[in-house]
């Protein structure tokens, strides 16, 4: 008997027994790169046409200029080499899908050795630190193309500015300098060091990885995927985006962010507080909880809100945590996460979680040191006390502080803050406010009154989709009818019945 036409096309579809990294990719996983690898070779065909692979050509005119053209013609020639493929020969599917599984979920060595081979001349040893830095500046405009062009700007107006990739690169790159400084464009980078440096650099993975996966999932090239931040057919992970922007008017706001800077202080949030694109790396590695969509709250700017030191209390004040961006007079870009809500009182609050930061002229994050819990101060219109608001360091030495006189602040550590480890943040240790800037981040704090309500609540009632569940199996909640007396029940003006 001849075989069925279900047997036959089983018979016909691709065998994944014999890939390096064929257990990373789900069956659903696989599926979705097996649609793109159709999606590639069918360019310039006809539709009944055979598909057998695709050329360079096709592969240019799939990612569309979304990458550099350097680094689409190396990753052919990878190809190529992986499949043993004549030079014009067409690449196979299980090449493709196995090279694309180890660029989105293979470990940073794994990633490394590929990424080497795509910025570095053919076997090569090493590379320099100019090459390194082309590859960074390379895909964070890759990948603010694709945030704009799938629409996953989240309600943000910002951008990738030669300067402010700059500053991300030099950064990212201290890593090859000796004791933290900017290495030469010529220092060479062995591959050894580059798979050490990748290893520390979970933002740089994180972005070179999604840019791979916007470039290369079917899914993200979908209508519903581009026509909504809130779903996403991608069985490979969310499509990037960044944490969601409320409360901004940019006809007015003119925030000192940009991709980069927002990238890197939402990195160093607190895991509960990150907008958390589901990386494609597991939570070992990055030490992530269950995936949320956190946001930035737009509180408060000086050339929106005018320079007013109340007027900024009364925006930031019981609002939860918040990142306060301070530009000096000298163009000094720097400021502070606060972990907790900002309340006034005499003592020093806050937690370990809190830190520093500085984002030009150059980019550092300072993190608590352990030597002091002297995180977050607000105090205002006292004879013996500061009034303004500081974090770390001292009374009168803080390792920044803007005064209740506004306009003016300081920024002291000689040689280092004690509570964050910071270096003097301002261009000057006492320094003029140019510009002061405040977002919450993460949901905001309930009110009182929200958690009375709360606490009347059954679980059940706090997750209906819980409920629905027990009642399709059979095993709806018995203590219905059997709750608490409602202490209000006996009060007719409250609960008197509507009359006719």
């Amino acid at each position: 008997m001849g075989q069925s036409s279900s047997t036959k096309e089983r018979a016909m579809e691709p065998s994944y027994e014999n890939l390096e990294y064929q257990g990373l990719f789900t069956e659903a996983e696989l599926e979705e790169m097996g649609q793109t690898y159709q999606a590639i070779c069918q360019l310039g065909k006809e539709a009944a046409e055979k598909a057998c692979g695709f050329s360079l050509l096709q592969l240019q005119r799939f990612i569309g200029g979304k990458l550099p053209a350097s680094i689409v013609g190396r990753l052919h020639k990878q190809l190529q080499a992986r499949d043993g493929s004549q030079e014009g020969a067409g690449i196979s599917r299980n090449t493709f899908v196995d090279t694309m599984a180890c660029l989105m979920k293979g470990t940073p060595q794994e990633q490394s050795n590929l990424l080497f081979a795509l910025v570095s001349d053919e076997e090569a040893d090493a590379m320099s630190v100019g090459q390194v830095s082309e590859l960074i500046g390379s895909m964070l405009k890759s990948y603010e193309a694709a945030l704009k062009s799938y629409d996953r700007m989240n309600g943000w107006e910002l951008t990738c500015t030669a300067e402010a990739n700059q500053k991300f690169i030099d950064a990212v790159v201290q890593f090859f300098g000796s004791d933290g400084s900017k290495p030469a464009a010529e220092a060479k980078v062995s591959r050894e060091d580059f798979a050490r440096w990748l290893q520390h650099t979970p933002l740089v993975q994180q972005i070179i990885a999604d840019v791979f996966h916007l470039c290369f999932s079917a899914a993200s090239r979908s209508p519903a995927a581009t026509a909504s931040t809130d779903t996403d057919t991608s069985v490979l992970h969310h499509l990037p985006s960044l944490p969601r922007c409320l409360g901004a008017n940019w006809r007015k706001l003119h925030t000192q962010l940009d991709i980069p800077s927002l990238l890197i202080l939402t990195r160093h949030l607190p895991h509960h507080l990150r907008d958390q694109w589901r990386f494609l790396y597991s939570t070992a590695v990055h030490g992530l909880p269950h995936p949320l969509r956190d946001q930035w709250r737009f509180l408060y700017s000086t050339a929106v809100h005018g320079a007013s030191f109340a007027t900024l209390l009364a925006h930031v004040t019981r609002r939860g945590p918040t990142v306060l961006l301070v530009r000096d007079t000298e163009g000094h870009l720097f400021g502070g996460f606060a972990s907790d809500s900002w309340e006034i009182g005499p003592s020093f609050v806050g937690s370990s979680r809190c830190f520093l930061f500085s984002l030009a002229p150059k980019v550092g994050i300072y993190e608590a040191s352990g030597q002091n819990d002297h995180y977050m101060y607000l105090n205002i219109d006292q004879q013996t006390l500061p009034n303004g608001l500081g974090m770390g360091g001292q009374f009168d030495y803080f390792g920044l502080w803007l005064d209740q006189e506004f306009g003016q602040g300081h920024s002291r550590a000689r040689p280092k803050c004690l509570t964050y480890g910071s270096p003097q943040l301002s261009g000057k240790e006492d320094f003029t406010i140019d510009l002061v800037e405040a977002w919450a981040v993460g949901p905001p704090p309930k009110k009182p009154e929200d958690e009375d309500e709360d606490t009347k609540k059954s679980i059940l009632d706090k997750d209906p989709e819980a409920q629905a569940l027990l009642e399709l199996i059979g095993k709806g909640r018995k203590s219905e009818g059997l709750r608490e007396e409602d202490p209000m029940a006996d009060i007719p003006e409250v609960h008197e019945l509507p009359t006719k």
